[in-house]
């Protein structure tokens, strides 16, 4: 009979060894153990992998733009009212020596262009001259000529930056001059062409019309919040007022004109809360306003993202593993979602996942997508089944925005109506907002943040 240490020594190595193959493994990176077995869980590790917070998400700066195109024909129409057609006459009127003259002085229509930073309307300008000397009671003509000339009146299409019309311009060219005999009648054309121009640039600056009033109306009136339901509101802070390019296209004087803003989502639209207007700022200038972009940051808190996963993936199931909770959370890097999920069933404890985000129109909903293992919790992997949970949550997860992002480009079309209505002639406004899209969506440490984009073109008439 063996001695009692010699069978302790034996019997020692093989009960660690019965209790190691009977126990709980360890995980193996190559293979997945099976879980469950004999109706108890297997347990992750219960611990979150700590994980770089994200930045703060600025709120990007928005472009609301209105295009104020002038149909080409109502300025010559306009133009021809106020502008006669024979612009002078005179009959035997005394020019000294060489006798006395008769002539008629008339307009043509009126062409539109911008040149470098002003509106120039021009006119071609034909005369008939006739020349005759007095003898007697009789004068008779001993000459004709036909001069033309070319009148410009231009004004500047750039505001000044308090908001006002500069000074009109005119001139009066000369192509084709006339001289009859010993008379050169080209000073007088200079002269009475000269005092016709001066009268108009006269009217002109005196008819400008004062624009400060109605551009401090519409500054106000982009302080007034958007109601986007019963108590959701999109605020503007609007930050300066901007003058495009003008130019002449398809029988159209174009001018667009925006104003730059930041917008954010308020859950009141209590008039209490309404920012007060700040003072009007100095009119900026762009060569290119673009359509307008309204970009709206909608910060849903990580407590609201968790409930609604939590809610939306109650009914996964996974070889007998449920989730029974999911806190949410933002990390750095392109997949700014973290998910802890825990389990119940055939699962205990916890995993991490990182994932992105993506707007679903159909539900107007976010989706989760990009699904992937926190790394460092290779116990965790080797307990689950990745691909088909990471399948499973994709499918069922989904985050609620809170915000009508269908219904808000309608909302918006009014708002631009309605400031359209507040300029000083009556016209008619086109408004064509595109479908509503979730740009991108980013973490902040306090909320996830999708940024909905409200896009289109709008633009007023005159005709």
């Amino acid at each position: 009979m063996m001695k009692g240490p010699t069978l302790v020594a034996i019997c020692t190595p093989l009960a660690a060894a019965a209790l190691i193959a009977c126990g709980p493994r360890p995980a193996d990176p190559t293979s997945t153990p099976r879980i469950g077995a004999g109706g108890e869980c297997y347990r992750l590790v219960d611990e979150t992998p700590e994980l770089p917070p994200p930045n703060e998400v600025p709120t990007p700066t928005s472009k609301l733009v209105v295009g104020a195109s002038v149909d080409v024909e109502l300025i010559q129409r306009e133009l021809g009212k106020r502008v006669p057609v024979v612009l002078a006459t005179a009959r035997r009127k005394p020019v000294g020596s060489p006798g006395e003259a008769t002539y008629t002085v008339r307009r043509r229509g009126f062409g539109v262009r911008v040149v470098k930073n002003r509106v120039v309307v021009s006119t071609e300008v034909n005369a008939r001259i006739e020349v005759c000397k007095p003898i007697g009671p009789f004068c008779p003509t001993y000459g004709r000529c036909a001069p033309k000339l070319v009148a410009e009146v231009s004004v500047p299409w750039k505001l000044s930056p308090d908001y006002r019309i500069g000074k009109s311009r005119a001139a009066l060219g000369i192509t084709t001059g006339c001289v009859i005999a010993v008379y050169d009648a080209t000073p007088d054309l200079r002269r009475i062409g000269g005092e016709q121009m001066a009268a108009i640039r006269s009217r002109i600056d005196r008819d400008a019309p004062r624009l400060d009033s109605y551009v401090r109306e519409a500054w106000k009136f982009l302080h007034v919040p958007v109601s986007l339901g019963a108590t959701t509101c999109l605020r503007a802070k609007p930050r300066r007022l901007v003058q495009g390019t003008a130019r002449v296209e398809d029988g159209m004087l174009r001018l667009p004109v925006g104003a730059e803003l930041d917008v954010e989502v308020d859950d009141s639209c209590d008039a209490k809360n309404d920012p007060k207007p700040s003072g009007l700022p100095p009119l900026a200038h762009a060569a290119e306003l673009g359509e307008t972009r309204v970009q709206v940051p909608i910060r849903i808190a990580w407590s609201a993202v968790g409930a609604d996963l939590t809610r939306s993936l109650n009914a996964v199931e996974v070889d007998g593993a449920k989730i029974s909770k999911v806190t949410a959370r933002g990390a750095k890097g392109p997949a700014p979602i973290v998910l802890d999920i825990e389990f119940e069933g055939s699962l205990c404890g916890s995993v991490s996942l990182r994932a992105g985000a993506k707007y679903d129109p159909t539900e107007s909903r976010l989706r989760l997508t990009r699904l992937t293992l926190v790394p460092g919790q290779p116990e965790r992997m080797a307990a689950l089944s990745v691909d088909e949970w990471t399948r499973a949550i994709e499918n069922s997860a989904r985050i609620r925005l809170p915000i009508d992002a269908a219904g808000a480009p309608a909302h918006l079309q009014n708002r631009v109506s309605e400031l359209a209505a507040l300029l000083p002639e009556p016209l008619t406004a086109e408004i064509e907002m595109h479908a509503p899209a979730i740009e991108s969506v980013l973490a902040s440490p306090s909320a996830l943040v999708p940024i909905l984009l409200l896009a289109g073109r709008a633009e007023v008439f005159a005709r």
